[in-house]
């Protein structure tokens, strides 16, 4: 049984410490307009303490971008380390203009919301360990160029993860809409696991130029689902080591 437990968080300064770790890990970030069910999946370019304000990367769809600048309310949701955060009723109190182009500057919320689902962990593996992953498409030409690609495990959970692929050749996802191997070997470890998996959703972020694709899981065998299983017991450990929102 999965167990939610939700809480909120008010103190400024660890407001503050969750948007810089979101900032570091790449994490991306949903925003949902209010009445409305346009979303826009962005990311935290700054966090200033001093101003309590955060700066998100600008909106690729014109509609929500027009929305947003003109201070229409939204909300924002993402995760941190298995912890699913959102934030009620923000909106940006200005637009600013950098050579990457379009920023939303948003005070920090009055509180935000964290849900820890135990029985869906999710852990980034940014300050953990560094995972190179190969992505095979059997479906593609011979000449596939993610296999050779300098991919690595962003970020992991029992059901899928989040895969950093360079710029070179991130184009090539739009190219798959059929199932993928992911193979990579086990931190600290010299077995390796291989995983068919379907990309799901993908983004490029041109100011870390690389691509974000996020993959599940699929027809996972009970052998494999078992050293999966073993995999997030020691990120889930290495990660509480690192942070707690206790």
């Amino acid at each position: 049984m999965e167990l939610n437990i939700e809480y909120k968080l008010k103190d400024t300064k660890r407001i503050q410490w969750l948007f810089t770790s979101l900032k570091n890990q790449h994490q991306l970030v949903t925003l949902s307009l209010a009445e409305s069910e346009q979303k826009e999946r962005t990311m935290i370019v700054d966090v200033s303490g001093k101003s309590s304000s955060v700066l998100l990367d600008g909106a690729i769809d014109r509609r929500v971008h027009d929305r947003i600048a003109s201070g229409h309310t939204f909300s924002l949701a993402t995760t941190y380390d298995g912890v699913d955060v959102r934030a009620e009723a923000v909106n940006a109190i200005e637009t600013v203009e950098d050579d990457k182009g379009i920023l939303y500057k948003v005070p920090f919320p009055e509180q935000l919301f964290y849900i820890q689902r135990r029985g869906s962990f999710r852990v980034s593996l940014a300050g953990l360990f560094k995972v190179p992953v190969i992505v095979e498409n059997h479906a593609a030409a011979a000449c596939n160029p993610l296999i050779n690609a300098d991919c690595l495990l962003s970020d992991m959970s029992a059901n899928g993860c989040l895969v950093s692929i360079s710029d070179s050749v991130g184009d090539a996802l739009e190219g798959v809409d059929c199932p993928v191997l992911l193979t990579f070997k086990l931190p600290e470890s010299d077995v390796s696991i291989s995983l068919l998996s379907q990309l799901r959703h993908s983004r490029y972020l041109e100011r870390s130029a690389i691509w974000l694709a996020g993959f599940e899981f699929v027809d996972v065998k009970a052998d494999v689902a078992k050293v999966v299983e073993r995999l997030m017991v020691v990120l889930q450990t290495a990660a509480r080591k690192r942070s707690r929102l206790d």
